[in-house]
C-alpha cells in the first residue's frame, strides 16, 4: 500500500465491495488490496460485476478511513479470494499505516492536507 501509494478496491457502482463482519454483526467490512493482482483475484469470487479501481494512499488515509470510522465500517485489507482476512478498525489501520511510512512521506501528506484544508476554508 505504502510503496506504490495506491490502494485497490472493487467498485460496485455505489461504493467499494464489502461484506458482513465475521465478528461484529452490526458492522460491514469494506475490502481493499495493496496490489492490483490481489484485487483481481477477489473479483473471481462473487465480485465479477465490479470494476477494479485505485485510490491514492493520501485519499485513503485522510478521506476514506476517517469516513469509515465515523460510519462504523471496518477495513478488510488483502483478503483472500475466499473472503478470509483480518478486520481492522479504520483508525487502527490509519495509525498502522502512518507508523510504517517514512517521515518524509508523512510530512508531505500532512502538508498536502493542510493545503487542502486552507483552500476549502477560502472557498467557504
Amino acid at each position: 500500500m505504502i510503496e506504490h501509494e495506491l490502494i485497490w478496491g472493487l467498485d460496485q457502482g455505489n461504493g467499494f465491495a464489502w461484506c458482513e463482519s465475521h465478528g461484529d454483526v452490526h458492522a460491514s467490512v469494506i475490502l481493499f488490496w495493496s496490489d492490483e493482482a490481489y484485487a483481481k483475484r477477489a473479483m473471481k469470487t462473487g465480485f465479477d460485476d465490479c470494476v477494479l479501481r485505485s485510490i491514492t494512499l493520501f485519499d485513503f488515509l485522510f478521506r476514506w478511513l476517517p469516513g469509515m470510522e465515523a460510519d462504523g465500517a471496518l477495513a478488510g485489507c488483502n483478503w483472500t479470494e475466499d473472503l478470509a482476512g483480518i478486520e481492522s478498525q479504520a483508525s487502527d489501520l490509519q495509525a498502522e499505516l502512518a507508523t510504517a511510512m517514512l517521515d518524509e512521506m508523512i510530512q508531505k501528506y500532512q502538508d498536502e492536507f493542510r493545503q487542502q484544508v486552507a483552500e476549502q476554508s477560502k472557498d467557504a
